[in-house]
């Protein structure tokens, strides 16, 4: 596997006093393996086979108070072929990721934030899986790079195709339609 197994990640980012915006190209050979993490796309860590554009806006309506929105928009690489057939993702595959929440600073050290992601698949010859997540998440600073955070988030996960889709086992197995939630907490450390 000496070939397609790159990752680029190209981005072009304006900030203002109050806003920013991005936009860029996202490509992930089939093959790439890198260790550690290079991302997620609703349930699917690590994603490859993938190509397409994202953007972005985030706005700070004050010093307490943002709100952001995000897309990315991919297909299918259509270079996972062995002798002519391609048995991963081709070009006919859409794959929609959309992203929006806010964000409220109410005290010194406390942050709430409200958000949502809405990952949209569409496989060619196999139909269509909607992933929707809602999460709601207080923060705690700790310190200048040490950040405590407890939340709730929920999936809405419906699978219009008939078919297992992630075809392992699990919150999903065999399942045309799935709700879930869980309570989280996550200590983080910025070094």
């Amino acid at each position: 596997l000496d070939e397609d197994n790159w990752l680029w990640d190209a981005q072009l980012r304006y900030s203002g006093d109050r806003f920013s915006v991005f936009g860029g190209y996202r490509e992930i050979g089939p093959w790439f393996g890198a260790p550690g993490s290079w991302g997620r796309i609703g349930y699917w860590n690590n994603p490859t086979d993938v190509k397409g554009f994202q953007g972005g806006v985030t706005f700070n309506v004050n010093n307490n108070f943002d709100i952001f929105a995000t897309g990315e928009f991919y297909t299918g690489t259509d270079r996972a072929d062995f002798g002519g057939t391609v048995y991963g993702s081709t070009e006919d595959d859409k794959l929609n990721r959309l992203q929006a929440g806010i964000g409220f600073k109410f005290a010194e050290n406390w942050h709430l934030g409200v958000g949502w992601e809405g990952v949209y698949w569409d496989i060619e010859g196999v139909g269509k899986v909607d992933e929707n997540w809602y999460t709601a998440d207080l923060t705690y600073d700790l310190g200048e790079n040490v950040t405590w955070r407890l939340g709730y988030q929920v999936l809405d996960y419906r699978n219009k195709t008939g078919l297992d889709f992630w075809n392992i086992p699990g919150p999903f197995d065999g399942a045309r339609d799935a709700k879930s939630g869980l309570f989280f907490t996550q200590f983080s450390l910025k070094f």
